[in-house]
């Protein structure tokens, strides 16, 4: 089972909450992989690319609000990572049998790395509130 931690958090209690919704999601889809459930896999992984997609938007509103300088990158990293979804999905849709470490991809290679770019930004929130005093 896969979880957040609490140096995975942001503290955006918004963001942290959508963040453990993904997380849920990834733990759908191991699910459905260990009772070797091919179809319940290719949906499941396709409910979390939508939700993915529709988090991302959700943030890059709010990067915008808060004026992030960082917001170019960030978005390429989006793009990046929507990128690599689709191609792990295409992947499982040309090999069916492939019903092991999808999850486990998606939650280390992809949603650790969200993270990490996220962390980035509340650094960033921290650093310039520090400024203004």
């Amino acid at each position: 089972m896969f979880m957040l931690t609490a140096s995975m958090m942001t503290g955006i209690s918004a963001i942290d909450a959508e963040h453990r919704e993904l997380v849920e999601m990834i733990n759908i889809l191991a699910a459905a992989e260990r009772q070797r459930q091919s179809d319940e896999v290719t949906a499941a992984l396709e409910r979390f690319r939508l939700e993915l997609e529709a988090h991302f938007q959700r943030e890059e509103a709010y990067l915008e609000i808060v004026r992030y300088p960082g917001l170019a990158a960030h978005m390429a990293h989006h793009a990046e990572t929507l990128s690599r979804l689709q191609d792990i999905q295409q992947d499982r849709a040309a090999r069916t049998d492939l019903l092991t470490d999808t999850a486990m991809i998606c939650f280390d290679e992809l949603l650790r790395a969200v993270l990490k770019q996220d962390l980035e930004v509340v650094n960033w929130e921290a650093d310039s509130r520090l400024l203004r005093k």
